[in-house]
């Protein structure tokens, strides 16, 4: 047969075959030996986008995506070399308006009549659907895989015969094994036999049960034993056919053993809070009563019956109400107040001291405050009476300190005095006895100075003063005529102090007398002075604020650590020169300046006596230096004392020197001379009061009423105590001047000098 004719009987039977299968829903084409498309179905040219014009002849490479190219062009030759006799490809297509689409492509081949290149015939179906599908699983077994391992909880699937299916990232490390080597083993191939088999058990529960069920297991791991609860679920398929069983074991071992560390705490608590002998209270968030133990109802007296569902208030419990105020503020603010001191009022009246201590707690959700009081009565009565006993011990120190010390002026006084009777004819052994019984007396004057300080204080009239020029003029005036050397070390710009002047003078003269006494070989005694800030409450027993910090160091032998606690007792000396009141003195003085006196010493390296001072917010006042005039020694004086000696004496020294004087024995008798003294035209130049007059007007009350009448009345206080308030701040008062007894003539002289110019 010719050619031309096979060749159009073949493309005859080609259109035959396409009309045949136009109307199969599958893409059906017709290509030559060189992949060109000759025919194709309505399906083919649809999946393709084309007319059958556009497709005849077009090249079929010209549809598939490049990167599918390749495969296929492998598989075709494969055709060609007779290796397969049809292919299966799933590939890309590109349409003609250049979207894609997933085409699964069936190739087979038939040869030419004429021995030609054969053809190729394909049916190409639609799978883009089932593509679509495929990716959309893929993209949520990947999203459920990315939830499952990042769970905290271990989680696994199985399959009804026990095989496992899936576990996640958590089961691989409590198991210890991955989940590709997992798949398909069973419990048995991993767990000891006993755990496996409990696990087998479980699960034919839930496949007997049809539904979720809980289990609480332990078991071991390689970490150590644990504990869960697991909870295991069947899994149905889309025909309610049970194929798997899932799980999810939550690790519950730590919260066991904190259960377990609870209960045990609950049961220490709860033997405590029953057998402690002090009392322990339980109230809620209004106050009412919860709890108590019998340590409560001993120091109350209060049964449990009287107490729960009431308040300590309700109760009567506090003798103070202010001290249940004080607790609750701190437990309020602070969260717990510790070591209350307080005093309960007990069910039959009597009174109890306790220590009561309370914190903030939480039962049940809900706040409660829990308080534990210890009875400290007994305690307290034996501590007043240590310290009285030991206050006495004090006095009796004291007392026999001020005897031995008086004995020995009056001894130097008397015999003076005798001395200086029997040497009357002889003026100048008088004037050297009387002299020396003069020296007694201001030494006497000194004692009871410094134990009015010590005894009754007489709260410092304190004022801003410069301490720089004070600690220089002290240390000068106790050195003197001492073979001890000062050196000294004091910043220029240290702060005012608040201050008595003569008091605080009294301390450092004291400190520094203790230190020369320490060195009677001779030495150096080291004085500084500084500011210091103290910014919160720490060591030193001192309010946060300024203060100028001094420190006294000797070169001594030191003080032994058991003397260093008693020295400043009144009377405690290890000083053969020392007399024992000096530095008591100086503690209390500088205790009453709301300062603070400290001494560290060790033996062999000498002793530090530190002050601290409060600094003052204002600066001293500029001292007036008073001018160098003539003495008075004319004019009448009115002097007022209770004591006949007193006025004897003051009598004859102003008479002596040249003063016309009066004298009354109370404030009425005074009020009625200066009267009569006015009237008569002879008014008084001074007025000496002394301020205590037992039983009568005494001097105060006396200034007032000349006050009166005379505002221009020029008065002098006198006193044998020294620190009275009135003494320090006598102007205040009206007075225009100031004297201590006992006092020499110069002392009075110069006063009266001063007040009458």
């Amino acid at each position: 047969m010719p050619q031309k004719r096979i060749e159009v009987d073949i493309e005859g039977k080609i259109e035959e075959f396409i009309t045949r299968v136009d109307r199969l829903p599958v893409g059906i084409a017709v290509a030559d030996s060189r992949r060109r498309l000759i025919a194709a179905n309505r399906a083919g040219c649809s999946f393709f986008g084309c007319s059958r014009e556009e497709i005849s002849g077009a090249s079929l490479d010209r549809f598939i995506l490049p990167d599918d190219r390749d495969k296929d062009a492998a598989l075709y030759q494969e055709l060609i070399d007779n290796r397969r006799t049809s292919y299966s490809l799933d590939s890309r297509f590109l349409r003609k308006d250049g979207s894609t689409a997933w085409g699964r492509l069936n190739v087979s081949i038939f040869d030419h009549p004429a021995g030609h290149a054969p053809y190729t015939v394909m049916s190409c179906e639609d799978i883009s659907g089932h593509k679509n599908t495929e990716a959309l699983l893929r993209e949520n077994r990947t999203h459920l895989k990315a939830i499952l391992d990042n769970a905290n909880l271990p989680i696994f699937l199985k399959d009804i015969r026990g095989g496992y299916i899936f576990v996640n990232r958590q089961y691989e490390k409590l198991a210890q094994v991955t989940n590709e080597a997992i798949q398909g083993k069973n419990d048995f191939d991993i767990f000891p036999e006993p755990v496996a088999a409990l696990f087998r058990s479980q699960d034919q529960e839930v496949v007997k049960k049809k539904k979720l069920v809980e289990f609480t297991e332990t078991i071991p791991l390689a970490d150590g034993i644990h504990t869960f609860i697991t909870a295991k679920f069947p899994v149905h398929d889309e025909n309610s056919e049970l194929y798997a069983i899932g799980g999810a074991c939550t690790d519950i071992t730590e919260l066991k053993r904190s259960e377990a560390a609870l209960r045990e705490s609950e049961e220490k608590f709860r033997a405590t809070f029953y057998t402690s002998p002090d009392s322990i209270s339980i109230t809620a968030k209004d106050g009412t009563f919860v709890e108590i133990n019998p340590g409560f109802t001993k120091l109350t007296g209060y049964t449990r019956e009287e107490v729960i569902g009431r308040s300590s208030g309700e109760i009567g419990i506090w003798a103070t109400p202010k001290d249940r105020e004080r607790l609750m503020t701190g437990i309020r603010e602070q969260g717990m107040v510790e070591n209350l001191e307080t005093t309960f009022r007990i069910k039959d009246g009597s009174t109890k001291t306790g220590l009561i201590s309370s914190t903030n707690i939480t039962l049940a959700g809900e706040p409660h405050v829990l308080s534990i009081a210890r009875d400290v009565t007994d305690r307290k009565q034996l501590e007043i009476e240590r310290q009285t006993v030991q206050k006495l011990k004090s006095v009796g120190i004291l007392a026999g300190g001020i005897a031995h010390d008086f004995n020995n002026l009056l001894t130097a006084i008397f015999g003076n005095i005798s001395l200086a009777k029997m040497s009357a004819n002889n003026q100048a052994s008088l004037l050297e006895f009387l002299t020396h019984a003069e020296k007694a007396s201001m030494r006497a004057q000194d004692l009871t100075r410094q134990l009015l300080t010590f005894s009754r204080g007489g709260a410092p009239v304190r004022k801003a003063a410069s301490i720089k020029e004070l600690i220089a003029d002290c240390t000068a005036f106790t050195l003197s005529g001492s073979n001890v050397k000062s050196a000294q070390f004091l910043a220029q710009d240290l702060w005012p102090v608040l201050i008595d002047e003569g008091q605080i003078s009294q301390v450092i003269q004291n400190i520094v007398k203790n230190a020369d006494h320490a060195m009677p070989g001779g030495g150096t005694i080291t004085i500084s002075a500084e500011n210091t800030t103290i910014e919160t409450r720490g060591p030193l027993p001192l309010p946060p604020g300024r203060y100028v910090r001094i420190a006294i160091t000797d070169q001594g032998e030191g003080i032994e650590d058991r003397y260093l606690a008693r020295i400043f007792d009144p009377y405690f000396s290890t000083k053969q020169k020392g007399s024992g009141l000096g530095l008591a003195i100086a503690f209390s003085i500088v205790q009453k300046h709301e300062g603070l006196l400290q001494a560290t010493s060790a033996p062999g390296a000498g002793t530090t006596f530190t002050i601290h001072l409060p600094a003052a917010d204002i600066l001293p006042p500029e001292k007036i230096r008073s001018r160098n005039e003539q003495m008075v020694n004319s004019g009448r004086i009115l002097i007022m004392d209770d004591e006949e000696s007193v006025l004897m004496v003051m009598k004859a020294m102003l008479t002596r020197m040249g003063f016309d004087v009066e004298t009354a024995t109370n404030g009425r008798e005074a009020i009625a001379l200066f009267t009569t003294a006015r009237k008569t035209k002879k008014p008084f130049a001074a007025v000496i009061l002394d301020l205590t007059i037992p039983g009568g007007l005494g001097g105060l009350e006396t200034m007032r009423r000349l006050l009166e009448i005379d505002p221009a009345t020029r008065a002098i206080v006198s006193s044998g105590y020294a620190d009275d308030p009135i003494m320090a701040n006598y102007a205040d008062h009206g007075f225009m001047g100031v004297v201590t007894k006992p006092f020499s003539v110069e002392t009075i002289m110069g006063e009266i000098n001063r007040v009458t110019k």
